[in-house]
């Protein structure tokens, strides 16, 4: 076994991937239980003049090893480093878009296992990169169906799973009239299984939004679908699936149809209606966070991505058995509202940047939030 994969393999080890416990049937209508506590760390990340940084990100993954945040640099087309113990933009791996080392424009998925090994999705293949950008190892998905991979709140969030030890990667695919998971294994350049996601409860045209966003945690498949509040976890070792109805405070359980005609009235759709994010993990806690985007304050007659940065940002928690903890709304006009957050280890970070507040700083300023 060549070295950069034993320490992938290890890696993954470490990180542990067990099966799901056993987990009784959530209420249909669980609500958040008691407030709680919100502490919120602000600190600012000094700019490094070698490096062409952005004053926030839309693709982030966080590496505990290091305590760096590894984000996606569209206009350099790099990932940028940013170190959480000296609080400055360490380094960039700059990515080459020719050659055997080539990672294509853009970045549609990121994965950080260790500084030597990140694995990204470029809309045509895995990519396994070293520290300083050389691809290790790469994976050309099959042409069996749309692949879903992507970090995009105008459409849907989702994620993927490699397990070298096994070699099979697991990862959404769109078919016509259905959603699945697909198991591809990629040494043997096989689909060896076809995971069937339910359709949501709420059928119809949300336009954008007709993919699930999917996630994963030990043997669980965790989907919703971005206009509607229901979860399905599927658990791969019963071949169950339940589904959770989490009530918000702030927010209805779904969204109503898309009626419009024009591409205008399809992006305003967007903006004036909720958008539902997966469920993401934060192991320090044993808990998960979703976040809700509410509904721009603004109407047509101000700029549309304006629109967008208005809207409001919810965060509902749940412990590690899915039921809801609390939910709290951070504050308006002061986050990137397009996926500019990142899980930490034991908390959440939002990167402080809204185009209806704009700052004049060319530091990173980031909001750790963690509810005790």
């Amino acid at each position: 076994m060549r070295p950069y994969f034993l320490i992938f393999v290890i890696t993954l080890y470490l990180f542990g991937i067990q099966s799901c416990k056993r987990q009784s049937q959530s209420s249909a209508n669980d609500e958040p239980a008691t407030d709680r506590l919100l502490k919120t760390e602000t600190i600012t990340v000094k700019s490094n003049p070698t490096v062409v940084s952005l004053l926030s990100y839309g693709l982030s993954d966080y590496c505990h090893n290091n305590r760096c945040i590894y984000s996606y640099n569209y206009k350099e087309h790099a990932i940028d480093i940013l170190d959480l113990k000296t609080d400055t933009v360490s380094r960039s791996i700059s990515l080459e878009s020719e050659g055997p080392n080539a990672v294509m424009r853009e970045l549609h998925g990121l994965q950080v296992y260790s500084p030597d090994t990140i694995v990204t999705y470029d809309f045509v293949a895995i990519k396994i990169i070293d520290s300083v950008g050389n691809v290790i190892s790469k994976i050309e998905l099959p042409d069996n169906g749309f692949s879903r991979i992507d970090c995009n709140v105008r459409s849907n969030i989702s994620d993927f799973k490699i397990d070298m030890d096994n070699h099979t990667i697991l990862y959404p695919i769109k078919q016509p009239g259905k959603n699945e998971i697909i198991e591809y294994d990629f040494a043997e350049k096989n689909v060896v299984n076809h995971i069937a996601l339910k359709n949501p409860i709420h059928e119809g045209y949300y336009g954008f939004m007709d993919y699930p966003n999917v996630s994963f945690y030990k043997d669980c498949i965790i989907y919703n679908y971005p206009f509607e509040a229901n979860v399905y976890i599927y658990d791969r070792k019963s071949d169950s699936t339940r589904m959770i109805s989490p009530k918000s405070k702030f927010t209805d359980n779904r969204i109503k149809e898309y009626d419009g005609k024009s591409v205008e009235e399809l992006s305003w759709y967007g903006a004036s209606n909720c958008f539902y994010s997966p469920l993401y993990l934060i192991p320090g806690k044993d808990c998960f966070v979703r976040i809700t985007l509410g509904e721009t304050s603004l109407d047509k007659s101000d700029n549309i991505d304006k629109a967008y940065y208005d809207r409001p940002i919810y965060v509902m928690t749940f412990d590690n058995e899915f039921k809801v903890i609390d939910e709290f709304e951070i504050e308006r006009n002061r986050y990137n509202t397009f996926a500019g957050w990142c899980p930490l280890y034991d908390r959440i970070a939002f990167f402080q940047e809204n185009a209806c507040d704009p700052q004049n700083d060319n530091d990173i300023v980031i909001d750790m939030i963690s509810i005790d």
